[in-house]
């Protein structure tokens, strides 16, 4: 066999491989996400005990709803926020930190954190709208075996753009990722905001 025929052979062995790992991967999410074992190293995550707060009880309410342009318009209006704060544990007072919010909106992409949560996209009904991420927390899987149920009735799979958003209701804390505009891997809908809602309380789809 000439060398690039066993250079393709390899090259289609490695793909088809990485192709049957990411299937097991989302089949094993869609089976018990509650079983998700979180993979993220020695180093303590940003933020952790502020993305991880379960007692929602102890935040004021905004009653009416909000868009995603709501929470991409926080960008500008806390934008001087000062670096050691945006690291601290504790989630913000005097910012949407403090409340928990009604996002209505579109949900578009989905995809697993190597913490376990739920980092999804929620934008406009067009598909080429300007988005804001939720996260659903591992604490939550039962409503992360609901989203995921619900995109296995829809036939979409994790880490894929949705064909059709899927219309739906967020509760869920304001949140700060300081992070965010320094990850390379951020999708372009998702880009431009530091903000998001984490975490999330409920969704309800429409």
């Amino acid at each position: 066999m000439h060398s690039w025929s066993v250079r393709r052979a390899r090259w289609m062995a490695f793909s088809l491989g990485l192709f049957i790992a990411a299937g097991l991967l989302n089949a094993a999410a869609r089976q018990d996400p509650c079983n998700c074992k979180p993979n993220v190293g020695k180093k303590r995550p940003y933020r952790l005990d502020a993305k991880w707060e379960t007692n929602y009880g102890s935040y004021a309410v905004r009653t009416d709803t909000i868009t995603t342009s709501t929470v991409r318009g926080w960008e500008s209006r806390y934008k001087k926020m000062d670096r050691n704060v945006i690291w601290s544990t504790k989630r913000l007072k005097g910012t949407p930190e403090d409340t928990l919010y009604v996002l209505k909106g579109w949900m578009w992409y989905v995809k697993q954190e190597v913490d376990c949560d739920l980092h999804i996209e929620i934008g406009p009904s067009g598909k080429s709208g300007k988005r804001t991420v939720v996260e659903v927390t591992k604490d939550n899987c039962e409503l992360e075996k609901a989203i995921l149920k619900r995109m296995e009735q829809e036939g979409y799979a994790l880490a894929k753009e949705f064909k059709k958003g899927i219309p739906c209701v967020v509760v869920g804390l304001g949140f700060y990722d300081g992070q965010h505009p320094l990850k390379a891997e951020s999708r372009a809908a998702e880009r431009g905001s530091s903000w998001e809602l984490h975490p999330v309380k409920s969704i309800e789809f429409k």
